[in-house]
C-alpha cells in the first residue's frame, strides 16, 4: 500500500465481532466513526409515493454533497459507486426544475449506498418517494441501507417510520500509513 502512496488503510467491522475489533486495535487501527445498518422486506415498501422518481444519471458528486447530512462510508462513496456503474441504478425526484432528492440502489443486492433530500424539500414526502422509487430498480427481496453514521437521529427515525429495522452496527476503523 505504501508503494502505491496510500495514506491510510480504512475498514469496516461489525461491532459485536470482538476478536476482529481487538485484532485491528492491536495492529494500530483506531475507530473513526460508528455506523447503523437497516433493512426491510421489499414488499413492506408498497407505500404510494407522493412524487415521481425518474431514473437518471445522477448529477455531479459535488451537487449531491449539498444534500448530505454526513459523508458516506468508503463502500458507499461516489468513487466506489462510480467504479462499477453497471451494478447500480440511480433516480432523482424533481420539484419543478430543481432536484429535490436523489437515490442510488444496487440492482442485485438491494443495498442503497446513497439517498439524500435537498434540505429545502425535507419533510414533504421526497424521501419516501425516493426509497419507494428505488425498489423498482432491484431484484432483491430485502432492501438495506448500510452505514448511516451514528448518531443521525433524523435519518434513523425516517427509516424506522418507513418500517426499516435496525440490524447491525459497524465501526469504521483507520490506520495511518
Amino acid at each position: 500500500m505504501k508503494e502505491k502512496h496510500a495514506e491510510r488503510y480504512l475498514l469496516e467491522v461489525i461491532q459485536t465481532n470482538l476478536p476482529a475489533v481487538q485484532l485491528y486495535t492491536k495492529q494500530g487501527f483506531q475507530i473513526r466513526r460508528e455506523f447503523s445498518c437497516f433493512q426491510i422486506d421489499r414488499k413492506c415498501l408498497a407505500q404510494r409515493a407522493q412524487y415521481h422518481a425518474e431514473q437518471s444519471d445522477w448529477m455531479s458528486p459535488e451537487q449531491g454533497k449539498n444534500f448530505w447530512d454526513f459523508e458516506p462510508s468508503w463502500q458507499n462513496s461516489d468513487a466506489s459507486v462510480s467504479a462499477i456503474p453497471e451494478a447500480f441504478s440511480s433516480i432523482v425526484v424533481r420539484a419543478g426544475d430543481e432536484a429535490a432528492g436523489y437515490g442510488i440502489i444496487e440492482k442485485k443486492t438491494g443495498d442503497i449506498p446513497q439517498f439524500a433530500v435537498n434540505p429545502k424539500f425535507r419533510r414533504a414526502g421526497v424521501g419516501t418517494s425516493l426509497v419507494v422509487g428505488l425498489t423498482k430498480y432491484t431484484e432483491a427481496e430485502k432492501i438495506r441501507v448500510l452505514n448511516i453514521e451514528a448518531p443521525q437521529e433524523a435519518v434513523s427515525s425516517f427509516l424506522e417510520s418507513l418500517g426499516f429495522e435496525y440490524y447491525v452496527r459497524q465501526y469504521e476503523m483507520s490506520l495511518p500509513l
